[in-house]
């Protein structure tokens, strides 16, 4: 048996995939510091692309998405000199955005609760945040100074706060907003606020859906 096989038969798809996002969350800013820099944070991005299209449903769409993130966080590895970051990250938010709509629709439609649809639920609260911190990454990009960031969050590849902005972004969803980032005009602010919304709205509807699930699941 493959050992993808293996692994997902022991933790669960959805289980691949939280571990696998947790592990980037965690370890991609100390590997963006280190020697390994750059291209070891990009490294560790592409597995959590191939976790979310091993927890994917097959499909042309998803494997062509998934073609297009991993093709372009390959590229800017291979090609340093050229600034790749509004390509990659589109294409990253789209791939990301597919796969938080197919975890959502399909642990919704789950008739019991299991270990593995807790997971999956799970991940897809952590890829909205992933997805919202990719649209506020744009927004810096095409409108620097759209945010506040202090200097000590830009580490790694010069110029870079795709990190600091999913860190801003995973704040705003869970509402701790310290506030060492914020945003520096109304428009993005909003949008911040919106996410923050969604975020608890997500939280309530599907713990109310997994509770109800659970209730109505036959005794044994």
């Amino acid at each position: 048996m493959p050992l993808i096989a293996r692994v997902t038969e022991q933790t669960g798809r959805f289980g691949l995939l939280l571990g696998a996002i947790l592990l980037d969350l965690l370890v991609s800013p100390i590997i963006a510091a280190s020697p390994l820099g750059f291209p070891g944070e990009r490294i560790l991005a592409g597995f959590v692309l191939i976790a979310a299209v091993v927890v994917g449903w097959g499909g042309r769409g998803a494997i062509i998405l998934f073609a297009l993130a991993l093709g372009g966080t390959l590229a800017e590895i291979l090609v340093p000199g050229v600034d790749l970051r509004a390509p990659v990250v589109v294409t990253r938010l789209v791939f990301l955005a597919y796969v938080f709509g197919g975890i959502v629709h399909r642990v919704l439609s789950e008739r019991d609760v299991t270990l593995d649809t807790i997971a999956g639920a799970a991940c897809a609260y952590v890829l909205l945040g992933l997805v919202f911190g990719q649209v506020f990454v744009l927004i810096e990009i095409f409108a620097p100074g759209s945010f506040e960031i202090p200097s000590s969050f830009v580490v790694g590849h010069e110029g870079d706060v795709r990190a600091a902005l999913t860190y801003f972004s995973l704040t705003t969803l869970t509402t701790v907003g310290y506030g060492d980032i914020h945003p520096s005009v109304p428009g993005v602010g909003a949008l911040a606020v919106t996410e923050a919304i969604v975020g608890q709205l997500y939280l309530a509807i599907m713990v109310a859906r997994l509770v109800g699930l659970h209730l109505a699941a036959p005794r044994s």
